[in-house]
């Protein structure tokens, strides 16, 4: 799969944090809806809990085109755009803790096959701090850190939705995937 294919976008931030102009158009669920180069874009009024969760998630499913998202979320110690293959979730909180099971889904669900894996040259793991331990300066460079994605990727899952992911640490990585530069 390419990300040419994907249609629909989820910004783990919002897009003015990378000089992004996605004017929003809906508010669903604790998320904005809107469009970057002509790409449907949705992201959360913030990552917590309440904007967060499978009730939620399973609502904006109507909004995702072809069932399929791309997750792009902010990364430090990467240099190029990494296609997201997994995560460890060192944020210390689920979305899914309290949440399942929701509409006859199973409680525990099986995350071991979450991620569909891009064309890309880079694929990792990723290690997801959340966004107030994101922030704060990290001394190990020898790991790819997450903002996000492991907190809201298992939702997206969860709901039945197929979820890919990108980790971009700089403007110029997300604006090659918004427009080609």
């Amino acid at each position: 799969m390419t990300i040419k294919n994907i249609k629909t976008f989820y910004l783990c931030v919002n897009p003015n944090v990378w000089n992004l102009d996605a004017s929003h158009s809906n508010i669903i669920q604790g998320h904005f809806e809107g469009a970057i180069n002509g790409k449907k874009v949705l992201w959360p009024k913030r990552i917590c809990i309440e904007c967060c969760n499978p009730k939620n998630v399973e609502r904006l499913k109507s909004n995702i085109h072809d069932n399929k998202v791309l997750i792009i979320d902010r990364t430090k110690n990467n240099a190029d755009t990494i296609s997201i293959d997994g995560h460890v979730n060192r944020s210390g909180d689920s979305y899914l803790i309290g949440n399942t099971p929701h509409n006859e889904l199973s409680q525990f669900p099986d995350v071991t096959h979450l991620y569909k894996v891009l064309e890309q040259d880079q694929k990792g793991v990723v290690h997801t701090l959340g966004p107030e331990r994101f922030e704060k300066p990290i001394n190990d460079t020898t790991v790819i850190w997450s903002e996000a994605v492991g907190l809201v990727a298992p939702l997206f899952y969860y709901v039945g939705i197929d979820v890919f992911a990108v980790g971009v640490s700089n403007n110029k990585q997300i604006r090659a995937l918004f427009y080609g530069e």
